[in-house]
């Protein structure tokens, strides 16, 4: 898949964002958004940090990607500018 360098950081800075110390943009969120964004959050977090195969990152993405899509308007919006960069970044990938 090529250089996928900066999908991953797009993909850690979105992780990032929501899953700091504090956990304060997490907190805010709705506990429906919560319920269904989080598990996919944790799952994108680990293919972004350990150097996993590329298409395991490309997964995890799309499916935050499509959970997020369905809620975008309730999301903050940084939040919604990393999500956007992270799609971005991940379609620079396929060919």
């Amino acid at each position: 898949m090529g250089d996928d360098r900066r999908f991953r950081e797009a993909a850690q800075a979105v992780v990032d964002l929501v899953f700091t110390d504090d956990m304060e943009l997490f907190d805010s969120l709705p506990d429906e958004i919560q319920e269904n964004l989080g598990p996919a959050l944790s799952a994108l977090g680990d293919p972004a940090t350990d150097g996993s195969d590329t298409r395991r990152l490309v997964l995890a993405a799309t499916i935050v990607e499509q959970i997020a899509a369905k809620r975008r308007n309730a999301l903050p919006d940084v939040l919604n500018q990393r999500l956007d960069a992270m799609e971005s970044e991940r379609r620079s990938l396929q060919p």
